[in-house]
């Protein structure tokens, strides 16, 4: 039928598995909370939960991803580029409050970070 017997998939997997580059250890260590990547990815976390599991009305997975993929625009700075200049003061402050969402979040994950390797 085409398919591989169970035994050579596994053998596959297993060399896929040895070329990744991708460590368990890499998600164990701090991150630079002024990295505009860091404080964007930071920022969709916390919004995609608040979409999720906070805001009573649409609640769901629709509303995290908006949430989430319009947090990780502005939390990465580049709302402000990509709006005209009459948004432009709205744009501003969107990104002031998703840049602090994005730090705080950092600084708790750095906080956990610091806890679970001194334990």
């Amino acid at each position: 039928t085409g398919q591989a017997a169970p035994s050579e998939r596994a053998t596959r997997m297993a060399r896929s598995a040895e070329a990744s580059e991708f460590k368990a250890e890499d998600l164990l260590k701090p991150v630079d909370i002024n990295d505009p990547e860091v404080i964007g990815r930071s920022s969709a976390f916390f919004f995609a939960h608040l979409g999720y599991l906070i805001i009573p009305v649409l609640k769901g997975v629709t509303l995290a991803v908006i949430f989430a993929g319009a947090a990780y625009y502005a939390g990465s700075g580049r709302l402000t580029k990509a709006v005209s200049k009459d948004n432009e003061e709205t744009a501003t402050k969107v990104e002031e409050i998703s840049v602090a969402a994005g730090q705080n979040s950092a600084k708790l994950w750095n906080f956990v970070i610091e806890k679970v390797s001194s334990a």
